[in-house]
């Protein structure tokens, strides 16, 4: 089982641990489909990271921003859905980060035996978007909106309530076979707008320095800008 990878990607933002997983472990996965978006915010790294990632076997998706009406997310999301051909689907976020993927893997193929058509990962009370992996059956039984319905749902709700009848297997951090093989890494998204825009980040902030100084050490491209950005915050480049 080689899932299709979908994750929407703001194109004001650089994540690069998570390109950095994608390539160590895209063995793992068929097709690996990066949806770009724009949103309320300035900068656009679409060129460099099609550059930084030519060597990954990625699909890019490139989304004009949200009209009225229409959710930036829903629309990313089924865009990446149309370039999608694998029996499974695996909806992700760039704060999702795997760290043992064979046993993972191992364990996440475990779990999806028939009858299960859904493996998600369950945060708190709530089926998060950050890894859904679903199958494709599963998929196109429903309306396939994954946009937020205003003062009840959030991203992903109305399709995960769509699918309440579907046999499901869940993976949590607290699960002691999953423990320490992965970790999400709530916020990640609003820490780096907060930094992009000259504010200070507020969410576990010294997960999120921890976060930045790892990416300072990889062996990938990384932008000048964001490689500035970074040494200013974390004080003239520390990162130790």
């Amino acid at each position: 089982m080689k899932p299709d990878v979908l994750c929407a990607w703001p194109v004001h933002t650089d994540f690069p641990m998570f390109r950095h997983q994608l390539r160590q472990q895209r063995y793992y996965f068929h097709k690996v489909i990066i949806s770009f978006t724009k949103m309320q915010a300035e900068g656009d790294y679409r060129d460099f990271i099609r550059n930084a990632m030519s060597q990954d076997r990625i699909t890019f998706v490139d989304n004009e921003p949200a009209q009225a009406k229409e959710d930036w997310r829903d629309k990313a999301t089924n865009n990446a859905l149309n370039c999608s051909d694998s029996e499974w689907v695996l909806f992700t976020e760039e704060d999702f980060f795997i760290f043992y993927p064979e046993e993972f893997w191992k364990m996440i193929s475990d779990l999806i035996l028939p009858p299960v058509e859904f493996v998600g990962y369950l945060q708190d009370v709530r089926i998060h978007p950050c890894f859904m992996l679903v199958k494709r059956e599963a998929i196109n039984k429903t309306t396939k909106d994954f946009g937020v319905v205003p003062d009840s749902l959030d991203h992903f709700g109305k399709f995960t309530n769509e699918l309440k009848d579907v046999p499901k297997a869940f993976i949590t951090e607290t699960d002691t076979k999953f423990q320490e093989s992965f970790h999400h890494m709530n916020g990640l998204s609003q820490n780096m707008y907060l930094l992009q825009t000259g504010q200070e980040p507020n969410y576990r902030p010294e997960e999120f320095k921890g976060y930045l100084k790892a990416c300072l050490k990889l062996d990938i491209p990384l932008h000048s800008s964001f490689v500035e950005m970074v040494g200013k915050y974390l004080k003239v480049g520390d990162v130790s």
